[in-house]
């Protein structure tokens, strides 16, 4: 089974299971220290453990999805999430500069496993708001990381200031 197919099944496995609170209580344990064995019997079904890349990409899915089973937008990604969470649902740009360096610590990362730690956090921002999350999008991103899933993450979360730019030259003109 190849990685896409692993991950379009432990995706089917999450949603038959969204109602289970022992299975998603071990998948909460995912990426907490000391605790994520609790999850390992889900993801072994899909994933070998000992392939730390795939493993930790499907430990983070695993703990957004537990934390916040609800889908987001098709398109949505990280970046959206990170605006929605900045601007507290409104528009404008001063949540967005205030938000700016915790977006920026995310960009920074060179690897889904730096990435992880630094998601977690923002899971539970994200439900404790309501926000729901892509699982399936933030699985392609995170197995894809590198420049490109940056910059769309960055063109997502920075959208909202073009907009408000283009209004602003709009009014001047």
């Amino acid at each position: 089974m190849n990685s896409e197919q692993a991950f379009s099944g432990f995706l089917d496995f999450l949603q038959c299971n969204r109602e289970n609170p022992g299975i998603m209580a071990d998948l909460r344990c995912a990426l907490i220290p000391g605790r994520e064995h609790r999850a390992w019997p889900h993801i072994a079904r899909y994933f070998s453990l000992e392939n730390m890349r795939e493993c930790t990409i499907a430990a983070t899915v695993a703990a957004a999805f537990a934390l916040q089973p609800e889908c987001g937008g098709e398109h949505e990604n990280m970046g959206d999430i990170m605006r929605r969470i900045a601007t507290g649902g409104e528009s404008g740009n001063d949540g967005l500069n205030t938000f700016a360096a915790r977006f920026q610590r995310l960009l920074a990362c060179d690897s889904p496993d730096e990435l992880s730690q630094q998601l977690h956090g923002i899971f539970k921002v994200a439900k404790r708001r309501g926000i729901a999350l892509n699982h399936r999008n933030l699985a392609g991103d995170l197995t894809f990381w590198g420049d490109r899933v940056k910059r769309r993450w960055a063109e997502h979360y920075y959208s909202n200031l073009k907009k408000v730019a283009d209004g602003e030259a709009e009014v001047h003109a």
